[in-house]
């Protein structure tokens, strides 16, 4: 199975932006303590990239 560049989500993501295509974002641990590697959800959004 051949993964997309970048996210391997961003083909069917409805919240995808230009940066989710130029790597695998970084796994983080919010508030509820679940992990998730989403640009969306890095503390400074405004460095990721805006939607």
């Amino acid at each position: 199975m051949r993964l997309p560049q970048g996210c391997a989500l961003h083909p069917r993501c409805p919240k995808v932006f230009s940066s989710c295509t130029d790597g695998r974002p970084p796994d983080l641990i919010p508030v509820d303590g679940r992990t998730v590697a989403c640009l969306l959800h890095c503390p400074a959004p405004a460095q990721a990239g805006q939607p």
